[in-house]
């Protein structure tokens, strides 16, 4: 018989909501459910934006594949509405993206733009030419690669971003101590500005998992 504390891991994460935006509008925010995720499991993202504009979702797991959350397809509408928090959904209105790595560090980056994006180099057709994104190098510094793919869809305009980090975990044993890590919400960070002259001040934010708002 499991422990009453693995029992309890196992149920609770698909019981606990995920965090909300924090109080004060950023120019774009994205989070996930957890910062940890269980390895083959469901991984929830949600973005808000404080103004309206257009958004991409890009992906880097752990080995530095790069995928496109948001939007599904090139040619599907990546407007937002400033202030709406928005679940990422892949297609059959699954969550985002399911775990595929074995362990590791993945990362979620946003991208917000007051103008429309070019996707012609990574577009194939109607769908994202995955053989384009896969030429781009983003194991060493996802983040950083990330933003390359990012400022050939933008060009010289500014924009902004903003990056969520999670790492997979499948452990077979969790002390009460590894129970905590395992199921606090993934914390939020403040959103940063590229090609933008202004300054970005460190926040701290209390993300409370009762729900989306």
């Amino acid at each position: 018989m499991l422990p009453a504390f693995l029992l309890f891991c196992t149920v609770l994460p698909s019981r606990v909501g995920p965090p909300v935006a924090p109080p004060r509008d950023l120019p774009v925010h994205v989070w996930l459910n957890f910062h940890i995720l269980r390895r083959a499991g469901p991984a929830r993202v949600f973005l808000r934006a404080s103004d309206d504009g257009y958004v991409v979702v890009l992906r880097a797991d752990a080995a530095g594949k790069v995928s496109v959350l948001f939007p599904l397809d090139p040619g599907d509408d990546n407007f937002v509405r400033g202030g709406q928090t928005i679940e990422v959904r892949s297609r059959g209105d699954l969550a985002a993206f399911f775990v595929d790595e074995r362990g590791g560090a993945g990362t979620v980056l946003a991208v917000w733009s007051a103008d429309t994006l070019a996707f012609g180099e990574f577009a194939h057709g109607d769908r994202w030419d995955y053989r384009a994104l896969a030429r781009r190098s983003v194991t060493d510094d996802p983040e950083s690669g990330l933003l390359g793919i990012v400022r050939s869809m933008v060009g010289s305009r500014p924009f902004d971003y903003d990056v969520a980090h999670y790492r997979v975990w499948y452990p077979a044993y969790l002390t009460p101590a590894g129970l905590y890590d395992w199921i606090r919400p993934a914390p939020s960070g403040p959103s940063q500005s590229v090609a933008v002259a202004r300054p970005v001040a460190e926040q701290a934010f209390l993300l409370d998992s009762a729900g989306v708002r």
